[in-house]
């Protein structure tokens, strides 16, 4: 039994510690308060507190369940409060030697009623429809293309494709929601021939003025473009990449969740069923598919340049207020800018932007209608060592009892709430991670390093 005099020592020594990692995420913050990352940094102060002997006692798998309790139970509650069939969630986190993953899978594929008689237990290998996180994968496709020479983001789009006439902004420029387009009819209207649709597309009108107004039109104006989007999208994701269970759509004898009406294996969003490799929609993927295209982007796919290009938006100086977070209109209004090419940081976190506030400047993150959620963070820590992460939510409320109009299907009361927490508590569960593995080398030099685990929980 460790006595008090002891037990003091140990608490100043975890003081310590745990105030020297909070210094380190702190010094590279343009944030005043982080105080999500100090409750974290608290709760295991105390855990340490209350079990001084917690790395002799328990195994690394109780640890890093003692850690990521209240993501599990955020995730559960998500289930058992009826808000959604099922959910997927996940982290990752990599700093130094730690390489920690951990997945929460809980509920089925669909609602069983009298149009959908399948449920199968949500897995990490189960496929959701993404919704716009597609918009990531296109992002990801143009950077790398950039990277490449294949093509130029600065030249217009009708520089690769003069059937699209009015697109002669810079393709960066469409691809961060700076300017408003609109189609003469919408383009979800099934009614007419994919040829007609498509031409609504080309001759789209767009406002070479600074709107910044949010739109799906841009990115597949972008993919309809090149006619080569479709094998470089499947050559990049699954042959490059080995996301052998992404893809637009789903195969026969994939697992999947939802689609609109209550059928399975249906894109929700009608624009996407329409266009093939549509961009701004469709694809469907999976839980350990999104890690590892996290660890892509961890292990360098894309340049530190391009990483900063997707978090950048291109802005008009003469749009721009003091606070650079908003841009102003004409009535002099500010707007507040809340996307690069994917969600970026913003001061009021959550309420703003998909990125917490106490998330870095280089976090990005994409999020679906269908309930779907993806960030990624990547930062200096110490000793020249990266933190970099993911946090990951895939769930399906609009897998059952939804009407086919997209524009209709509502989620359940509670459930937008109730999804932004479980965000917080995924970065709670990071950090506490980190001081964790901390404390562990403090407390047992001779420990084994924490390298490549996964876990399930």
């Amino acid at each position: 039994m460790t006595s008090t005099k002891n037990l003091e020592k140990l608490d100043i020594k975890n003081a310590k510690k745990l105030c020297s990692i909070l210094k380190a995420i702190q010094t590279n913050r343009n944030f005043k308060e982080a105080e999500l990352i100090r409750e974290s940094l608290d709760s295991v102060y105390f855990l340490m507190h209350n079990e001084p002997d917690l790395f002799d006692k328990y195994s690394e798998e109780d640890i890093i369940e003692l850690c990521t309790k209240n993501m599990k139970e955020a995730s559960e509650k998500l289930v058992s409060d009826n808000l959604t069939p099922g959910i997927a969630a996940a982290i990752k986190v990599n700093c130094g030697e730690l390489d920690v993953t951990v997945y929460v899978t809980r509920g089925v594929t669909n609602i069983v009623n009298e149009n959908v008689k399948l449920n199968h237990p949500i897995t990490t290998i189960t496929k959701f429809d993404l919704a716009s996180i597609t918009k990531l994968f296109t992002t990801i496709y143009l950077l790398k293309a950039n990277e490449l020479s294949a093509i130029d983001l600065e030249k217009p789009l009708n520089f690769y494709n003069p059937n699209y006439v009015n697109f002669d902004l810079p393709i960066k420029e469409i691809l961060t929601f700076n300017h408003e387009i609109t189609t003469n009819g919408r383009l979800d209207d099934t009614s007419l021939s994919y040829e007609e649709v498509l031409n609504r597309l080309e001759t789209a009108n767009v406002n070479p003025e600074f709107t910044h107004k949010y739109s799906d039109i841009g990115y597949m104006a972008v993919s309809k473009a090149f006619d080569y989007f479709k094998y470089d999208f499947e050559s990049l994701f699954n042959l490059s990449l080995k996301l052998n269970n992404t893809s637009y759509g789903v195969k026969e004898g994939d697992i999947s969740t939802g689609g609109p009406a209550n059928k399975l294996n249906i894109v929700h969003d009608p624009k996407a069923r329409i266009f093939p490799y549509a961009g701004h929609a469709g694809v469907f993927s999976t839980s350990e598919d999104l890690i590892k295209l996290y660890d892509a982007l961890r292990n360098g796919y894309l340049s530190k340049k391009s990483l900063k290009a997707i978090v950048t938006p291109t802005l008009d100086s003469a749009y721009m207020t003091d606070d650079t977070m908003y841009l102003k209109n004409k009535e002099g209004e500010n707007i507040p800018i809340t996307r690069g090419m994917e969600y970026r940081h913003h001061p009021l976190g959550l309420a703003r932007s998909e990125v917490a506030e106490p998330q870095s400047d280089n976090a990005f993150a994409a999020a679906g209608f269908t309930g779907t959620y993806m960030s990624v963070d990547y930062l200096p820590y110490k000793d020249n060592k990266e933190l970099w992460y993911t946090t990951q939510i895939l769930t399906n409320p609009l897998s059952a009892d939804i009407e086919t109009d997209e524009h209709k299907a509502t989620k359940p009361k509670g459930y937008a709430w109730k999804l932004d927490n479980l965000k917080l508590e995924e970065l709670k569960a990071i950090y506490s991670l980190i001081a964790m593995n901390e404390l562990r080398k403090e407390h047992s030099e001779n420990s084994e390093k924490s390298k490549q685990k996964v876990y399930h929980i």
